[in-house]
């Protein structure tokens, strides 16, 4: 399961830093690539806690950890939302 975290930061982290590139060297044409920047960061961040959340059962700060994850997680999925909604609604 750890490879697969490993994997999944490097793929959807590469992701995030070329589409936010993008969308700063022409925001006027690429200007729909931020909600789905948020919505990949939502997602590794989702991710991220449910990882810790299974794993680290008995530790009450990792579990803290993997709380957080999924709260920051909730919060970047509701600015990728009102991002799509203003972008392309």
């Amino acid at each position: 399961m750890g490879v697969f975290l490993d994997v999944l930061h490097l793929a959807v982290g590469i992701l995030i830093v070329v589409m936010g590139l993008l969308a700063f060297i022409n925001p006027g044409e690429n200007s729909g690539l931020f909600p789905l920047i948020f919505f990949l960061a939502a997602i590794l961040s989702m991710v991220s806690g449910v990882f810790e959340l299974k794993v680290h059962t008995r530790t009450n700060k990792k579990k803290a950890v993997g709380m957080f994850h999924l709260a920051l997680g909730i919060g970047l999925a509701a600015v990728g939302l009102l991002s799509a909604v203003s972008i392309w609604g």
